[in-house]
């Protein structure tokens, strides 16, 4: 059984000509900014100690320690 993801809000500031065309085209903009911002940070991540130099700690043991598998899988 996996576990429930917990949640936190933030105020993020987005240009108001953004937002109107999410709202546009969009039916849940709270969800894709979620999804965007989320994979945004798995990619950053992912690229950072898949191709960066210096890494420090292993990108696996980071997921693990984080909890964050389930939520990048999503």
């Amino acid at each position: 059984m996996s576990k429930q993801i917990e949640f936190e809000t933030v105020n993020v500031r987005i240009p108001k000509a953004v937002m109107e065309l999410l709202r546009t085209f969009m039916d849940d903009v709270q969800e894709y900014l979620t999804w965007a911002i989320t994979d945004r940070v798995r990619a950053d991540l992912e690229a950072d100690f898949t191709f960066g130099c210096g890494v420090i700690i292993n990108y696996e043991k980071l997921l693990d320690k984080l909890n964050l598998k389930q939520i990048f899988d999503d």
